[in-house]
């Protein structure tokens, strides 16, 4: 099927025009492409995905490996229209919503859209700026601001070179714990906990380690693990518990990054129930030690546009 359709852009060169396909399409996915050839010479095209099906009740069997993008949605000012959009598409899933609020959540539940995953951790900013100052726990999730080092009222824990002279000690890791269960406990209708995605990314290696030594960053970074694992376990043992989510696959960077915190970890003893990852260079397993997490965890992609794929599906 072929069609030449006249269209005229304005004083800006932004051109809309309808494609007339209604009636014309039998039910099913189709690739429509479009070239576009202006009256100067320019010429461009695109390619466009369209479904033609009945809308759906999000209750079909693989609803949960769907989902438009992550996060944010939770804050906006039209979330049952998008939800209702949600429903109709089959889109099952959100990851990163912000579920600071069980009515959120419930809302989220009666249009048949799970969330994925919640951060217990927040980036810490230094005051009236966005460079980051460290991190910390807070008792009340702000959406859309940023928490800065000196919201005393509002911060349960603060990272261990604010709150620790630089040292993770016992005494730090049972803080860091006990404010982890106390955020953990005021929420518990979050199925899935992890610290915050992107971070360990979040602040170079001499952050972690003053020698500027990976492994000893890795270290340092799974006893927190440890103790947001034990955090969570201990008010809510049914929920699931996942590691950081490196900022890419790439064999030097997020799988590198990846497997020396599956060494560290497995050194203390910490054990997760799924593992996360931001999939902009997908893993290759030959990458991967023997006993690392990929061999024997569910995996989900954390973060990525269009698709998100939860491979611990309820069937």
């Amino acid at each position: 099927m072929k069609q030449s359709i006249p269209f005229k852009t304005n004083e800006k060169g932004i051109g809309a025009f309808a494609i007339p396909l209604d009636g014309k399409l039998p039910k099913g996915l189709f690739v429509i492409r479009t070239d576009y050839k202006t009256s100067t010479g320019k010429e461009c095209y695109d390619q466009h995905r369209i479904a033609i099906a009945d809308f759906l009740e999000n209750k079909h069997r693989l609803k949960n490996i769907f989902t438009k993008q992550y996060g944010g949605d939770a804050n906006c000012h039209d979330l049952k229209r998008k939800l209702e959009r949600f429903k109709k598409v089959g889109i099952g899933k959100e990851t990163h919503a912000g579920l600071d609020s069980k009515d959120v959540y419930d809302v989220y539940q009666s249009y048949g859209v799970e969330v994925a995953d919640c951060n217990i951790i927040s980036r810490l900013y230094k005051l009236g700026t966005r460079q980051k100052a460290g991190f910390e726990i807070l008792k009340e999730i702000k959406h859309k601001t940023y928490p800065y080092a000196d919201d005393a009222d509002n911060i349960l824990v603060r990272d261990f070179k604010l709150d620790s002279n630089g040292k993770i000690t016992p005494e730090y890791l049972e803080k860091f714990k006990h404010a982890v269960s106390e955020f953990v406990k005021a929420r518990p209708w979050v199925r899935l906990w992890r610290p915050l995605h992107e971070f360990y990314a979040a602040f170079p290696v001499s952050w972690w380690s003053e020698t500027n030594d990976p492994e000893e960053a890795a270290y340092k970074f799974a006893q927190l693990q440890k103790a947001f694992v034990e955090g969570v376990r201990e008010v809510n043992p049914k929920a699931l518990v996942s590691q950081d989510s490196p900022c890419n696959m790439a064999p030097a960077s997020g799988i590198a990054e990846t497997d020396r915190l599956n060494a560290a970890c497995n050194k203390l003893g910490v054990k997760f129930d799924i593992i996360g990852f931001h999939p902009y260079r997908y893993p290759n397993r030959k990458y991967f030690t023997n006993n690392n997490w990929l061999s024997y965890l569910p995996v989900y992609s954390a973060e990525i546009l269009r698709l998100t794929l939860i491979l611990r599906i309820d069937i």
